[in-house]
Formats: C-alpha cells, sequence, structure tokens
C-alpha cells in the first residue's frame, strides 16, 4: 500500500492465457524508484452448458413426439424448454439428458426454446422444425426450415393422414456421428408407395443417400434447376454424397448394337427418373408387316440403364429370316419408343 501522490502499481499480464498466466507487477515513486516481481495465476475453464435437442417420432402416436435436452457440457443447474411459447415439462432419464412430450396439431413451422443455467453462465438455444401433413388421398409436400430440402408424395404414399416432423442436423444429438444432413419422420417407418426427396444443389457429381441401418445408401438421383433430387421407400436421415450410379433423365430406347447384326444384338433402354420410380415396360420385336414376332421385357423396372439381347429368334425360338426388323419399347405412362434394326444371316 502507498499514500504517496504519483505513486503507481502496473500489472502486465501474458497476451495468452492457456492453463497458466504470468502476470508482471511493477511499482513506481515519485523518484522513479520502482520493484518489479512476477506471479502465476492458475486458470480453469469451467464450460457453460452445452444444449442439444432432438425431436423423435413416435410409431405408435403419430401426433406425440419426444423432445430430448441433452447438455453435453454436463453443466446445467436448471433447465427449461419452451415449444411454441408454452412451457414444456421435462423429466431426467439420466445425467444431464431431459425429456418431454409435445403433440403437433397443425403442420407448420415449430419454435423450439431452451435455457439453461449454468454454474457460469446460462445458456440459450433456438431450434425449428417444419411438420408436414402427408395425406393419403392427395398429393402433399413439405420442406425443411432452412428451405433446403424438400419431400413429395402422391396419393397412395401413406395409409391415412399423418403428420411427418421434417429436421435439420441442428436438432440432432450432439455425438451423431454419421454426419447427417436431413431427418424425416422415425427411420423405422417406410411410405407404402415411393415418395421424391430433393436437396438443393447445382452440383451433378452429388447424389442423395439415405442411411439404411449403419450404412449409408445411394439413391439414384438426378440434378435438375438446382435441386438434387431421389425417390425413396422410407423415412430417416439423408446427406448428399458422390454419384456413382448411371440414373437417366428421360424414359427412351437406344440404337441396337451392332447393327446390322449375326447373330447376336444388344439393346439398350433407359427407364428416366421423370416418369417416376417404377415404369411397367415391354420391348417387344416386330417385323415389316407389323407382325410381333417376340417380347424381350415385360415388367415393372425401377429407374436405370438396361442392356437386353437378341438372338434373332422367334417367340418359338425358331431363327427368323434375314431382314429388317423393328424393335419397340412401351411404357405404362405412354412413352413409345421404336428402333430399325438389320438382321443379316
Amino acid at each position: 500500500s502507498s499514500q504517496n501522490f504519483g505513486d503507481t502499481l502496473v500489472f502486465i499480464p501474458a497476451i495468452e492465457w492457456s492453463n497458466s498466466a504470468l502476470i508482471q507487477v511493477v511499482a513506481l515513486d515519485q523518484q522513479n524508484a520502482s520493484d518489479t516481481t512476477l506471479f502465476v495465476l492458475d486458470v480453469l475453464r469451467v464450460p457453460r452448458p452445452h444444449l442439444s435437442i432432438e425431436v423423435i417420432q413416435n410409431n405408435a402416436f403419430t401426433n406425440y413426439f419426444e423432445v430430448v435436452v441433452t447438455d453435453s457440457a454436463e453443466k446445467v443447474d436448471s433447465i427449461s424448454l419452451q415449444v411454441q411459447s408454452q412451457l414444456i415439462s421435462l423429466d431426467t432419464v439420466a445425467n444431464y439428458t431431459y425429456v418431454g412430450h409435445y403433440e403437433f396439431s397443425d403442420p407448420g413451422n415449430y419454435n423450439f426454446v431452451a435455457y439453461a443455467r449454468g454454474i457460469v453462465g446460462d445458456t440459450i438455444i433456438f431450434r425449428n422444425l417444419f411438420m408436414t401433413l402427408a395425406q393419403a388421398n392427395h398429393r402433399w409436400w413439405g420442406s425443411s426450415p432452412d428451405g433446403s430440402f424438400e419431400i413429395m408424395g402422391d396419393p397412395g404414399a401413406v395409409l391415412f393422414d399423418q403428420p411427418i416432423l421434417i429436421a435439420d442436423s441442428t436438432m440432432f444429438k450432439a455425438r451423431f456421428k454419421d454426419r447427417a444432413s436431413y431427418l424425416v419422420g422415425n427411420e423405422n417407418m417406410k411410405f407404402l408407395e415411393p415418395v421424391e426427396v430433393a436437396i438443393y444443389g447445382y452440383n451433378e457429381n452429388l447424389a442423395i443417400y439415405q442411411r439404411k441401418g449403419i450404412e449409408w445408401k445411394e439413391l439414384p438421383s438426378i440434378t435438375e434447376d438446382g435441386w438434387i433430387m431421389a425417390y425413396t421407400d422410407g423415412m430417416g436421415y439423408f446427406r448428399t454424397g458422390p454419384k456413382t450410379l448411371i440414373v437417366p433423365g428421360r424414359t427412351t430406347l437406344h440404337q441396337n448394337y451392332p447393327n446390322p447384326f449375326n447373330p447376336v444384338t444388344n439393346i439398350v433402354y433407359d427407364v428416366g427418373f421423370m416418369d417416376g420410380p417404377k415404369q411397367k415396360v415391354n420391348v417387344s420385336i416386330f417385323n415389316l408387316l407389323g407382325q410381333q414376332v417376340i417380347t424381350l421385357v415385360d415388367e415393372y423396372k425401377p429407374i436405370g440403364r438396361y442392356t437386353i439381347r437378341w438372338d434373332g429368334r422367334d417367340y418359338r425360338g425358331v431363327p427368323v429370316a434375314t431382314g429388317m426388323y423393328f424393335v419397340r419399347m412401351l411404357t405404362d405412362k405412354g412413352r413409345m419408343n421404336t428402333k430399325k434394326i438389320m438382321l443379316l444371316r
């Protein structure tokens, strides 16, 4: 201590503090006499609560959802949760893990606010998800809160009208290791008919992936008008990844090769994305009189590129004569393509 006017005391800390900090103390009086000493300050970092919110759709009661709030820093003293400004009762189910329940009655955006009091400070987080109404007898649509994920279903995709949640990765578990981007409904639930999902992006080298168990499965995808699109038969987690599958956009028939041919030719056709996830395809050979020689394909096919072979025989297995023939592709979506082929004996 000093009672003299003009005496000064200066503290000079280290620029960066880690587990400890070195601080210099300089005392100076009016006659410029000085003394210096050092002391070490031990630094203990006590984090605030680090909250995450996860919403789980109930399989049995589709309007009810389980909301899980977790403090991964394990520093919370008290916690509260509001959904649409309504206070939700929380039960402690494990250390620093709390569960509440909420009934979603209408489609639209839902806002979540979690507030935690901690040892050294408080934490508040805001999250959003979108509830879409999947309708049994009408076409339906929904999107993620950030607008970068969409889902569209036709009549018959669900058995009855039901709400389905759409959430982005901000609503996932704090230690979710699969690095998914979006969640639709409950991962264990299936659609009766495939629905279309889309993720915003212009990269034609990317495809949509869906988690199946512990693995990720590439869905046949195309990029159109700034969206990466695919069909899926189930709910769950989605993200983008490298595209490895050939996915034609349009249903079409390619020219056979070789042409002319003897004794076998290859016929290539595409089942295109734009006509739906599964199409009834008929590929048949006709002669110049319009008579059907043989049917090579007559079944439902998923999206993709296919190759079949014709050995120049009719439906009875009898070799046909040299000449011009026609291969015709017809689908239940009304697509028809015809190509000329030449057989030389």
